[in-house]
């Protein structure tokens, strides 16, 4: 519960202004009673309907929920707390916005505040002191908080474990700004809590006085620099002494200042604090040492951290030497002179006396001294001087830092450690407003690693084992570990009940008609019994004395009429709706999966035969079974709806790093994964077949969509994120007419999760014609860097273009291909060439027509480069170029090169000239005449690819040997020189205005590089191909890598926002149920 000084904010006397008062039910909590106002808010305890849990509910108060200022300071308790998990800090379970009134839910603590104790304390007629120290060590500490005797060495440990826990938010960059008895919790078994982080200020946020002027905090608990009303020394040092102030007063029973509001501001700000033992004779001298170093009135006498703080408290309590040392000479000094103004103030004079006359002997000696200032001052430039170079090596050893942690997370996105690659780029957060910040590397990772939205149903105690969704997909049953059954609404997002079976379960089903569900006991000793139970009630409909293992799967048929259940490694049994026994199978596989197919005559199971498994439909009517075919042993299957009026249907099945997808009862394979990273637990697939959902033992969920597929028959790339922490126990598609993109998962650590990933999935453009696996790339050509419109040459001849961000490809024409595939735009983009082998075709845009055709001479040899330039076109080959007036396309010229060997034609940054770069030279042309611009250094260099920076300033020339070198065209800078690919560069591409160069190579990778280091910031593989061309789109953030035998790849990257918070913790859903986030009662 928020306690807010009297002082400073007071509770009005009425309720009449606020409308609260009455409640007896908020959004879904259940008003239990009202337990308390402060300054903005009010806190009640109330019940949440859906869990039954007790929740101190904290809402802002009416009066206040529009004022801008309030919602921050609310709002900021959340996000302050949100990204903190400690002992000792008070979980929030939920925040959000209700009938336009922002609330906070968190733990409710039976018990009182650390303020309300220490006031019973001293309202007792005898307090008894349990007298302990570092010479008679903690012998006598073991009285509980909550008795009339109080111990000082509790009272060490207990203000230890709040330090520790202000030293976690310090971690998180989390300042709370407002610590004070009132906002420590004393529950009823003697633990602390720390509380309210309204005040708090995250990251570099400064917050320092209210909308009408008045400082925040309680000013008998501030620091002497937020008593000053300074803005920029609030810091970690302030907790550290306002916990040193509440450990004054516990330990004294007397706040560290009194009298009025201005008076405790003065003494605060210059810091005239009594020690401890003028107001307890008997308080130990360590702890009054910790107490006063802790309230040291500059910030840099104070502890390091919080940490250090708690280590010294903690040292007192186990009577070993405290590192705090009582205040020396000085501070008695001044304590001294405030009691004996008189004698201190002839003493001053004194003082000031022989001040002045050593300046009358420094005016005899003036010109000596104006030496010695001279020589000040060169020293004060010098030291100028070591500054600048001592911030400049600052910033290189971040930026070497930032480069060090980028690749590391990018090695931890290999191995799908996407908990670590999120922890790493929260710390190395880019500015958006730094120019040449690098973003995109960063944004990519985030965007990879960052989870679709999910909503959290329910949380089980324990392991959340299975979940099983009705047909129509409005209703969803789970069951855990915890033997509880969770019947759940997915069209509210609600749980509707709640039911106890006793035992653990893992087994579920539920009835077409939704009025009863199915689940089986998983005991480990005796009979595990089987139950068909009503819906609404939990009540036993049927009960059956079940197998004599534990039950791992249950299924109902598609009528009603049978259930079936299956035990671990041994029995399938089928009965009626009322419990008759009609089939036994003995599978002895563990059984895992169970599914009525079209009718109540086809059952899916596991069979295990010849130390393998395998899927069987069984027919019980007929006595026999077809098996579905597949190249790996199955451990788990899931099954679509009926495709079509025969009831034919698609198969999901998985081995233990192995997907397939096939057709029954046909038993075609429509697609497979013939290597998962992980291993897989369990498996569905979309109610339409579309869409298949793998989940693995490290919590990764795997999506693919079935209808893409490579030439082999593979699955195309999947959306892959992580779920959970745990392993993924169970996955079930959601029947959704209008989506089929909804889907379940269970987990390891309680947690039922709806998903939703249809903004998630890689992005796959096609065209009329053009399916996305026939998108493979033979050329491209860009206006510009960072271009949003990219025209591409396709393998198959199709000549197209694409905006970046669209899922459509537009079709121009189809031309027959050359051996390079080279094609140039003009740049108003309404004609294009392309040399189609005998000839060069002049193409008319908007008509997607050929308007010309140009014939070559020399048929032999594959134009290399096709270049507008200064309204002509140029046609380079491997000796010559050819010159063509734009106006009618006659040839105009033929210029023969010095070499034979010329591969990429190119314009100059100052747009006035173009580079022809062949394998050991490149030329410049400027218009007239043919210069060389540069030569490899060695015989064993040869150029590759040619790259310009946005700007025009930085050209990297990637080599044969398997390096990239950067230079400034202006020669201020030194040249960098790459090296990390394998084999052959093949493209290069610079990003973030020149700050991050990415390549590809034959290595099958994309790689990203610091060019201010050289050094490498991460990899990104491409096991399948590798990519020849790269482009940026710059207004959708996004990356192009194209490849000539694999369709092309689209890499979005998040944009990083001004003060955005941007933390998408890994499975961390939006819900009505518990999370593991914290806030304060």
């Amino acid at each position: 519960m928020e306690h807010l000084p009297d002082d400073l904010t007071r509770a009005d006397d009425g309720f009449s202004e606020d409308l609260f008062s009455s409640l007896t039910e908020f959004g879904s909590y259940r008003i239990v009673q009202f337990l308390g106002r402060g300054g903005m808010g009010e806190v009640y305890h109330a019940e949440d309907v859906s869990t039954n849990r007790s929740v101190a509910l904290k809402l802002l108060r009416h009066r206040y929920s529009g004022q801008r200022r309030f919602l921050q300071r609310f709002q900021r308790e959340a996000q302050a707390v949100q990204v903190l998990q400690h002992e000792h800090i008070v979980p929030l379970f939920e925040s959000g916005e209700e009938q336009g009134i922002p609330y906070l839910a968190m733990q409710l603590i039976e018990g009182k505040t650390l303020a309300e104790h220490i006031t019973q304390i001293k309202s007792q007629p005898a307090c008894t002191t349990v007298h302990d120290s570092p010479e008679t060590g903690a012998a006598g500490s073991e009285s509980n908080l909550e008795g009339e005797a109080f111990s000082y060495v509790e009272i060490a440990k207990s203000i230890a474990d709040i330090a520790e826990a202000v030293h976690a938010a310090h971690v998180g960059k989390i300042v709370h700004r407002d610590i004070k008895p009132s906002n420590l919790m004393l529950d009823r078994c003697g633990k602390l809590w720390l509380t309210d982080f309204g005040l708090a200020s995250v990251g570099d946020e400064q917050t320092a006085i209210t909308m009408t002027g008045d400082l925040l905090g309680t000013p008998a608990y501030m620091s002497p620099e937020q008593a000053g009303g300074s803005l920029t020394e609030v810091s970690r040092y302030t907790d550290v002494y306002s916990l040193g102030a509440t450990l004054y007063e516990w330990a004294t029973l007397q706040k560290p200042f009194s009298g009025n509001r201005e008076q405790i501001l003065f003494n605060v700000a210059q810091g005239n604090l009594a020690l401890p033992s003028k107001v307890r004779p008997d308080i130990p001298r360590p702890l009054e040492a910790i107490i006063c170093k802790a309230m040291s009135l500059l910030p840099e006498g104070r502890y390091l951290t919080a940490e250090d703080f708690a280590k010294d408290l903690r040292l007192f309590a186990a009577g070993r030497t405290v590192s705090a040392r009582l205040p020396g000479w000085t501070a008695r000094l001044y304590r001294w002179s405030e009691r004996n103004p008189l004698v201190a103030l002839a003493s001053l004079l004194g003082v000031a006396a022989t001040v002045i006359a050593v300046l009358v002997m420094q005016a005899v000696y003036s010109g000596s001294l104006v030496a010695v200032n001279s020589r000040l001052e060169d020293s004060n430039k010098s030291l100028v001087v070591a500054n600048k170079r001592l911030e400049v090596r600052e910033q290189q050893l971040s930026q070497q830092l930032f480069v060090s942690d980028m690749s590391v997370a990018f090695k931890a996105y290999a191995s799908h450690n996407f908990p670590t690659v999120q922890q790493l780029l929260q710390q190395h957060r880019p500015d958006p407003l730094e120019h040449g910040a690098q973003h995109f590397a960063w944004g990519l990772l985030r965007r990879l690693t960052t989870a679709p939205e999910s909503t959290l149903l329910c949380q089980h105690d324990g392991v959340a084992a299975e979940v099983a969704v009705s047909t129509d997909g409005q209703l969803a049953v789970s069951v855990g570990h915890d033997g509880f059954v969770y019947v759940i609404d997915l069209e509210d997002r609600r749980v509707l009940h709640k039911h106890e079976v006793g035992t653990a379960l893992d087994g579920i089903a539920i009835s077409p008609d939704k009025k009863w569900f199915l689940t089986g006991n998983r005991s480990l000793t005796g009979f595990n019994g089987v139950s068909r139970r009503d819906m609404q009630t939990g009540e036993t409909i049927v009960a059956l004395l079940g197998h004599a293992n534990t039950i791992e799967a249950t299924a109902v048929s598609p009528d009603g009429e049978w259930f079936a259940t299956a035990d671990r490694y041994r029995d399938v049994q089928v009965h009626n709706s009322e419990g008759r026994f009609v089939h036994r199978e003995t599978t002895e596989s563990r059984n895992e999966s169970l599914i009525f197919l079209k009718d109540k005559r086809s059952l899916a199971l596991l069979n295990r035969e010849d130390h393998r498994n395998e899927i069987r439909v069984w027919d019980f009517v007929d006595k026999r079974y077809q098996q579905v075919k597949l190249q790996f042993t199955p451990n788990t299957f899931g099954s679509s709806l009926p495709l079509n009026s025969a009831g034919d249907l698609r198969l999901a099945a998985s081995g233990e790093h192995q997907v397939a997808v096939v057709d029954w009862p046909s038993g075609r394979t429509v697609a497979r994964q013939p290597k998962v990273g992980a291993r897989v637990r369990c498996i569905d697939i979309s109610a339409d077949g579309t869409l298949a959902f793998a989940g693995t033992d490290d919590g990764l969920v795997y999506v693919w969509e079935t209808e893409q597929v490579d030439s082999q028959g593979n699955f195309a790339e999947p959306l892959l994120f992580q779920a959970s922490l745990g392993q993924v126990t169970g996955i079930r598609a959601i029947a959704n007419p209008d989506s089929n993109t909804q889907f379940l998962t269970t987990s390891e650590d309680g947690r039922v999760q709806l998903w939703d990933v249809a903004r998630s999935f890689p992005m796959r453009p096609s065209g009329e014609g053009m399916p996305y696996v026939s998108t493979a790339v033979a050329g491209m050509h860009v206006s510009s860097p960072g271009a949003s419109k990219i025209f591409l040459r396709l393998e198959n001849g199709t000549i197209a273009s694409y905006e970046g961000g669209s899922d459509s490809i537009q079709k121009i024409i189809e031309l027959p291909l050359d051996g390079y595939g080279n094609i140039v735009v003009s740049e108003d983009e309404k004609t294009l060439v392309v040399a189609s082998g005998t000839d060069l075709c002049v193409v008319n845009v908007p008509a997607g027509e050929v308007v010309h055709r140009l014939p070559l001479v020399d048929k032999d040899k594959y134009c290399r480069g096709l270049l507008f330039f200064s309204e002509r076109l140029f046609a380079l080959f491997n000796d010559h170029f050819l010159v063509y007036d734009t106006k009618d396309y006659t040839q105009e010229d033929e210029v023969w090169l010095p070499e034979n060997d010329a591969n990429q034609i190119l314009t100059f940054p100052d747009a006035e000239s173009f580079l022809i770069m062949c394998r050991a030279k490149i030329y410049r042309w400027d218009g007239k005449k043919l210069s060389l611009f540069e030569q490899a250094a060695t015989g064993a260099e040869e150029y590759v690819k040619i790259a310009f920076d946005s700007a025009g300033k930085q050209m990297a020339t990637t080599l044969s040997n398997r390096t990239v070198r950067i230079r400034s065209l202006d020669g201020s800078k030194p040249a960098v020189l790459m090296r990390g690919h394998q084999r052959t560069v093949n493209a290069c591409l610079f990003l973030d205005d020149g700050a991050t160069l990415v390549t590809t190579s034959s290595d099958l990778t994309i790689r990203f590089w610091d060019v201010a280091t050289g050094r490498e910031l991460g990899v990104l593989d491409c096991p399948r191909s590798s990519p020849d061309f790269l482009h940026y789109f710059a207004a959708s953030n996004m990356l192009m890598s194209m490849f000539d035998d694999a369709p092309f790849k689209i890499w979005p990257a998040n944009k990083i926002e001004a003060e955005s918070a941007d933390y998408l913790s890994i499975g961390s859903p939006k819900g009505n149920a518990e999370e593991q986030v914290v806030a304060a009662r």
